[in-house]
């Protein structure tokens, strides 16, 4: 079994009490990749990203 892995780290910020937004930044690990034409370096690195949640909290 190949090591893999992605922890990252989320904060949420309350814009309302209807409104959300929640940026993630991470990092992925990835070894022995040979599926589909892609090589680990290609997958592992840097990961960002975010959500926006609407909805009474």
């Amino acid at each position: 079994m190949s090591p893999r892995g992605q922890p990252d780290v989320s904060i949420q910020v309350n814009a309302t009490r209807w409104l959300r937004f929640s940026p993630t930044a991470g990092y992925r690990v990835a070894t022995a990749v040979e599926s589909f034409r892609y090589q680990a370096d290609d997958i592992g690195g840097v990961v960002l990203g975010g959500n926006v949640q609407m909805g009474w909290f």
